[in-house]
C-alpha cells in the first residue's frame, strides 16, 4: 500500500465531504441578472428610493454650480466640481460595479495582455465553501434567509443584501434534482426560512436605511451650500 502523506490525506478527506459541487464561468449578464432580481423584490418602493437619493444629491450639485459661477474662488470651484462628481458617480455606479466585478484578472505570457475566465466554484459540505479562483469564502448553512427557485438556478440569500447563484446545469458533483431537498432541509433546521414578503421587506428596509445615511449628508451639504451662496452674494 502506498504511503500517503498527511496532506493528501487531508484533500482526500475534504473531497469525500462534498456532497455537491457546482462550477460555471461568471458572466456580466449573470451579474445584471442578479441586480434585477434585487431590484424586482424591492419593488417600487426600492426604485423610488434610488431615484430620491440621486435626485437629492443632484439638487446639490446643480445648487453648487451658481456658487462657484457668481463667487468664482478656488474653494467654491472646488466644492463644485466635487459635487458634480459625486452626482456622476452615483449615477452611474451600478453599470461601473457590475463591470468591476467581471473585470477579469490578467495574465502576461511573453506578448499582449489575454484575459481569463472568472470561474466560481461552490462547495457544499459541512459549511457552503466558495472559490473564486483567487479568494475562498466559507458560509454557515445557517446564514441562508431565503432560497429561490427558476428554471435556470437557485438564488440563496444571505440576508438583504446579497444572493449567492447555484446553477442547475452546472453540477460537477450530485444533480438539481437531489440538491433542493438537500438545501432545504439544511437551512430549516434552527431559524425558519424568511417568507417572500418579508424577504421583500427587508430588501426594502436595507435599501432605506443606507439611503438615509447618506440623505442626512446630502441635507448638511445643501445647508453649507445655501450658507455659502448668501455669505459670498452679501
Amino acid at each position: 500500500m502506498a504511503h500517503k502523506s498527511p496532506a493528501r490525506r487531508k484533500l482526500e478527506q475534504a473531497q469525500e465531504d462534498i456532497l455537491f459541487q457546482n462550477s460555471f464561468e461568471v458572466t456580466l449578464q449573470q451579474l445584471k441578472d442578479r441586480r434585477k432580481l434585487s431590484q424586482k423584490r424591492s419593488g417600487k418602493a426600492g426604485l423610488w428610493v434610488d431615484i430620491f437619493f440621486e435626485a437629492l444629491f443632484g439638487v446639490v450639485a446643480v445648487m453648487s454650480l451658481p456658487l462657484a459661477i457668481l463667487a468664482p474662488t478656488p474653494v467654491n470651484i472646488l466644492v463644485a466640481v466635487i459635487f458634480v462628481g459625486v452626482f456622476i458617480f452615483l449615477v452611474t455606479r451600478a453599470p461601473r460595479t457590475q463591470h468591476k466585478q467581471f473585470k477579469p484578472r490578467a495574465l502576461v505570457k511573453g506578448g499582449p495582455k489575454t484575459r481569463s475566465p472568472w470561474i466560481q466554484t461552490i462547495r457544499f459540505g459541512e459549511s457552503i465553501v466558495v472559490d473564486n479562483g483567487g479568494t475562498t469564502t466559507k458560509y454557515p448553512y445557517g446564514g441562508i434567509r431565503f432560497i429561490e427557485e427558476n428554471d435556470e438556478c437557485f438564488y440563496l440569500w444571505y440576508g438583504a443584501g446579497r444572493a449567492l447563484a447555484v446553477y442547475k446545469n452546472a453540477f460537477t458533483k450530485g444533480d438539481a434534482e437531489e440538491f433542493k431537498p438537500f438545501i432545504f432541509a439544511k437551512c430549516s433546521q434552527k431559524e425558519a426560512l424568511w417568507s417572500n414578503r418579508e424577504l421583500n421587506r427587508r430588501i426594502v428596509v436595507d435599501q432605506i436605511s443606507r439611503a438615509a445615511m447618506l440623505v442626512s449628508v446630502a441635507v448638511l451639504l445643501i445647508g453649507f451650500l445655501v450658507f455659502h451662496l448668501v455669505t459670498d452674494l452679501r
